[in-house]
C-alpha cells in the first residue's frame, strides 16, 4: 500500500469520482482523508477521517490530520 510505504497523506475530495474499482462499497462517506501513523521509519497503521457530503473536508483538514498521525506516532513511539 503506496500510503504506509511513502507515508504519502490521501485527500479523495468526491469518492464518487474515483474509478468504480477504488470506490467503497457502501454510501456512508463521501470524503476522506487518509494518513501514515509512523514510528520513526516503521509504518504502524492509518489515520483516516470521512465525512457525509463532498466539500465537508479540504486540503486544510489535510494537513490537520497529518498532524494528529504524527502525534500518534510519537505517543506510540513512548508507549514502546
Amino acid at each position: 500500500m503506496k500510503l504506509l510505504d511513502e507515508g504519502a497523506d490521501v485527500f479523495v475530495p468526491n469518492v464518487d469520482q474515483l474509478p468504480q474499482a477504488l470506490r467503497p462499497d457502501s454510501n456512508t462517506y463521501k470524503t476522506y482523508i487518509s494518513t501514515a501513523v509512523k514510528v520513526g521509519d516503521t509504518s504502524m497503521g492509518v489515520l483516516s477521517i470521512d465525512c457525509l457530503k463532498p466539500g465537508d473536508l479540504n486540503e486544510d483538514d489535510t494537513k490537520l490530520v497529518a498532524v494528529f498521525a504524527r502525534l500518534l506516532g510519537a505517543a506510540l513511539a513512548v508507549k514502546r
